[in-house]
């Protein structure tokens, strides 16, 4: 897992398409803190929090194959963040 952590957003977005699971672990792992304070800050709910990640990143998962992000994937977790409580 250690060679996961040097891998940038693009590449291992690029593995996670091919189905990797140890890069989807990375991906989740760098993100999962942020994106918890972000909903966080915008629910005031810890649980509501957790089911909104959890959704969002379930729902990477499951469209592995077919998200194509303008931007950076920070932001398109952002977004995806945000929209799922709006």
């Amino acid at each position: 897992m250690e060679l996961y952590r040097q891998y940038s957003d693009l590449e291992l977005m690029g593995l996670i398409s091919e189905e990797d699971p140890h890069a989807f672990t990375e991906i989740y792992n760098r993100y999962k803190g942020v994106l918890y304070v972000h909903a966080l800050r915008m629910l005031d709910d810890p649980d509501e929090s957790n089911d909104v990640l959890q959704e969002v990143f379930a729902g990477l998962w499951a469209r592995r194959k077919d998200i194509k992000i303008n931007g950076t994937l920070s932001g398109y977790l952002y977004s995806a963040v945000k929209n799922r409580i709006l």
